[in-house]
C-alpha cells in the first residue's frame, strides 16, 4: 500500500465499519473487509492487526465469519508461509449470501411472531371482539408485508436476473399492502 493512499483506505475503512454497525454486525468486519477490498494485495492477517490496530483474536474470528459468508477467501502467496487474504469483489454476491445466511432468519422468525400473534388473537374469548377486530387485520398486514419482503430479498439474490426482474413486480405488492386502508 501506498503512503499518500493509506489515509484514504484507512477512511473508507472506517467508514465501512461504521456501516456495519449500523446494520448490526461488528464494525470490525466492515473495518477488515475495507482493507481486503482497497489492496491490490492479499493482506496477510498480522499486516490487517498492524494496519488496523486491532488483536490477533479479533481478526482470527472475524476473517473466519467472513469467510463463512464468502466475503472474504483465503489465499496463498508464492514463497510465503502464511496465508493471505483478499475480498469478494462481487458485491452483489456477497450481499446476497449475507441475506440467505442471516437476514433471511430474521425474517422467517418475524413471519412465525406473526402467525402465533394471530392465533392468540384469535383465540381470545368474544367479550374481546372489539380488540381482536382491532388487532387481527394490523398483525394481517404486518404478516403480509413481511412475507412479500421475504419473497422480495429471495427474487432480489437469486443469481438469475429473470428472478431479479420479478423482484420489481413485487415492490408494487409492498407499496400496496402498507398504504392501503385498514380492513
Amino acid at each position: 500500500m501506498h503512503s499518500r493512499t493509506e489515509p484514504i483506505v484507512d477512511q473508507v475503512a472506517h467508514t465501512l465499519g461504521e456501516l456495519m454497525r449500523f446494520w448490526g454486525f461488528r464494525d470490525v468486519l466492515g473495518r477488515i473487509w475495507g482493507l481486503l477490498y482497497l489492496s491490490p494485495e492479499p493482506v496477510t492477517p498480522e499486516q490487517i492487526c498492524s494496519r488496523l490496530k486491532i488483536s490477533r483474536g479479533n481478526v482470527s474470528v472475524a476473517l473466519a465469519e467472513m469467510q463463512r459468508w464468502g466475503a472474504v477467501k483465503r489465499v496463498r502467496t508464492p514463497g510465503q508461509r502464511t496465508s493471505a487474504f483478499v475480498a469478494e469483489t462481487d458485491l452483489w454476491k456477497t450481499i446476497s449470501r449475507v441475506y440467505r445466511e442471516r437476514e433471511r432468519y430474521e425474517a422467517e422468525r418475524a413471519q412465525a411472531a406473526f402467525a402465533q400473534a394471530l392465533e392468540a388473537v384469535a383465540a381470545l374469548p368474544a367479550g374481546e371482539a372489539g380488540s381482536k377486530a382491532f388487532i387481527a387485520p394490523r398483525l394481517r398486514r404486518l404478516q403480509t408485508l413481511s412475507g412479500l419482503a421475504t419473497q422480495f430479498l429471495d427474487r432480489l439474490t437469486e443469481p438469475s436476473g429473470i428472478r431479479r426482474a420479478a423482484a420489481l413486480g413485487l415492490v408494487f405488492k409492498i407499496q400496496s399492502a402498507m398504504t392501503r386502508p385498514e380492513e
